[in-house]
């Protein structure tokens, strides 16, 4: 990338479980569940952290999508 790219770029090596291997163990129902939603402990002037992504994507594993410890 140029020096005047805006793309975020992180080497960051993380560790964790799959979340598509939660949500294959968990079985959500197809058809009525549409999206996983996130919501971080951290506490905020608005309210904590929260995001959502559809359950389509967050359940294939080939998104790399990650439970993260740390």
């Amino acid at each position: 990338a140029d020096s005047d790219s805006r793309t975020p770029v992180s080497t960051a090596l993380w560790t964790g479980v799959y979340l598509a291997d939660i949500l294959k163990y968990v079985r959500p129902i197809r058809g009525q569940a549409k999206h996983v939603i996130f919501e971080g402990a951290d506490t905020l002037p608005n309210g904590p952290y929260g995001t959502s992504e559809r359950l389509s994507w967050a359940a294939n594993r080939e998104k790399g999508m990650l439970i993260g410890t740390s």
